[in-house]
């Protein structure tokens, strides 16, 4: 799911006239887990500064925006809560969206929507891995070069790694989930603080 995901935004990004990079930082949130993997792709890829910034507002809007849209169409189409939860596993960005998303389901439902993200977000690395080989292509550089990733990256895939395995406490994970959910909070204000339109010059007008 996650792939085919990734795949379908790129391609939609490229039709949009988006270079590799640009589009791979769209599919990578998109079809894997928003912010964490649009950050991840933006630096594999080598894409211009201001590219994931952009990305990571985008992919929060449309996932906030999705939710509505999705239990509307729930309703209509007679959807139980936990085909509901497990769609919006599949299909939103961003793992905070499925947890919002899910309030007001119960636990069982909730718990088969997140292990329908999480199941999305194992395959990080992987994805990763192909994105900085696609943006790569054609540029005569070595396979090391081509898959040398930021330090903090390869702490992000080890950490979510020992999570999956149930090698961290759970008390360390509900605290890193809240510091987590904190700092992403805060990294969207600065974003949209940052977010200037820029206006042409007297010179350009």
């Amino acid at each position: 799911v996650a792939l085919v995901g990734v795949v379908i935004a790129l391609a939609a990004a490229r039709a949009m006239g988006l270079g590799k990079a640009e589009a791979s930082v769209v599919g990578a949130g998109c079809g894997v887990c928003g912010a964490s993997a649009a950050a991840a792709a933006a630096a594999a890829s080598k894409a211009p500064p201001d590219t994931a910034p952009w990305s990571i507002l985008t992919l929060t809007i449309v996932g906030l925006l999705a939710i509505p849209i999705m239990n509307a169409f729930a309703a209509s189409a007679g959807m139980s809560g936990l085909e509901l939860s497990v769609w919006r596993g599949l299909a939103l960005p961003e793992v905070a969206h499925v947890v919002i998303a899910d309030v007001n389901v119960g636990a069982d439902g909730a718990s088969q929507g997140m292990l329908a993200k999480m199941s999305r977000v194992a395959a990080l690395g992987p994805i990763i891995a192909l994105i900085a080989i696609y943006a790569d292509a054609g540029r005569g550089r070595s396979w090391r070069e081509t898959l040398s990733l930021p330090l903090y990256l390869w702490a992000f895939l080890i950490l979510m790694a020992l999570s999956l395995a149930g090698l961290i406490p759970q008390p360390i994970v509900e605290a890193a989930t809240l510091v987590g959910a904190v700092i992403l909070a805060a990294a969207m204000a600065a974003i949209g603080l940052a977010f200037q339109r820029r206006r042409p010059s007297l010179a350009e007008a």
